[in-house]
């Protein structure tokens, strides 16, 4: 059985920034996490290769059924720009991909109704070799006042 890191029956890690890390399964992810009141959704996963795992990412949002403000990929294995076929609704996706060998690259879905900036001072750091990197700022803050 070859590994599918968006196979459902993997546990999802939440650490809510006071290091409580709990673990979750798709199924309770929404409820436990509290995810519809929180103030910023995101969801990082090591994609293993974009072209071979995005219809099984599109099934994965769907299940969760959360509308998370980013979607951070490492893993991208992407060589060049890629086509609508990665688009995501309701989403602008940013690339960094690794184009000198195989694996690496990042990516970054960025819900549409979110003003923000690509970051390409910092993003200068790719020109180190082995690393890719992504960086963005928001226009305005997105975090709800309390």
């Amino acid at each position: 059985m070859k590994y599918n890191p968006l196979d459902k029956s993997d546990a999802f890690e939440v650490n809510d920034c006071n290091n409580n890390t709990q673990y979750f399964s798709t199924d309770n992810l929404k409820e436990t996490a509290g995810i519809k009141n929180s103030n910023l959704s995101l969801l990082c996963s090591n994609v293993r290769s974009l072209t071979k795992n995005f219809d099984a990412l599109k099934e994965l949002l769907s299940e969760i059924d959360v509308n998370f403000q980013i979607i951070g990929l490492v893993e991208t294995w992407l060589k060049e720009k890629p086509h609508d076929y990665y688009h995501l609704r309701g989403y602008n996706l940013e690339l960094c991909n690794r184009n000198d060998k195989r694996g690496g690259g990042v990516s970054m879905y960025v819900d549409e109704n979110i003003a923000y900036n690509v970051r390409h001072d910092i993003n200068d750091l790719n020109q180190l070799k082995y690393t890719e990197s992504l960086f963005i700022d928001f226009v305005k803050s997105i975090l709800k006042t309390l």
